[in-house]
């Protein structure tokens, strides 16, 4: 229906037409998990690792970068894919902030060399400028830092959930990596971290 110059709308159909337009945002914007976690601010331990490439990261190498931390390694065939999955999923939906990074710690550093490593990257089509798949030195290294840097205290098993790390390298917030409207949450999360605003409850 074209409108002619002048002509003026009558005032239910304008509202009709402002209505519309507004489910069509909303349904742009992704929802908060009901299951709201608190913003925490834990300052992670000094860490060093080796990722894919070879290359060294640690605290120091992500300063200044937000990103998403979880545990994982190469065989397991349980809850991993998915996080996985996941995680790709958030930096696909990411690749407008560039200081965004994925980290993945191994949990069986042992048996995830390097080469192994490079290989699980290569399946999941991992860039290399946004990924990191780390192995610390030891398997003991690794439960630490899931027990003690992130408080996820189970010393036998890996955790099957996501961390937010800000770029003073303080972890804000964790969620569960396998549920799609908490990893909304997270989404939303990254953005309001990136636009330099602190963490809350609601949504901005």
């Amino acid at each position: 229906m074209k409108l002619l110059r002048g002509a003026q709308l009558p005032t239910c159909s304008l509202l009709l037409l402002l209505a519309c337009a507004s489910c069509g945002d909303d349904a742009q914007v992704p929802r908060r998990s009901p299951n709201v976690k608190p913003v925490v601010a834990w300052d992670l331990p000094d860490f060093s690792c080796t990722d894919q490439l070879g290359r060294t990261i640690g605290k120091r190498e992500l300063a200044g970068k937000i990103w998403v931390a979880t545990f994982f390694f190469v065989q397991c065939t349980g809850p991993c894919p998915d996080m996985i999955r996941g995680l790709a999923e958030l930096e696909k939906e990411t690749r407008d902030i560039p200081d965004v990074r994925m980290v993945a710690f191994s949990f069986r550093p042992e048996e995830d060399t390097v080469p192994e490593l490079a290989a699980y990257a290569e399946a999941w089509r991992a860039d290399p400028k946004r990924w990191h798949f780390l192995r610390a030195e030891s398997g003991k290294a690794a439960r630490d830092l899931q027990e003690r840097g992130f408080k996820a205290g189970d010393m036998d098993h890996h955790t099957a959930n996501f961390f937010l790390v800000d770029r003073k390298g303080r972890v804000r917030r964790w969620w569960d990596a396998r549920n799609e409207m908490e990893r909304a949450s997270l989404l939303l999360d990254i953005k309001t971290l990136a636009a330099g605003e602190e963490l809350s409850v609601v949504d901005h």
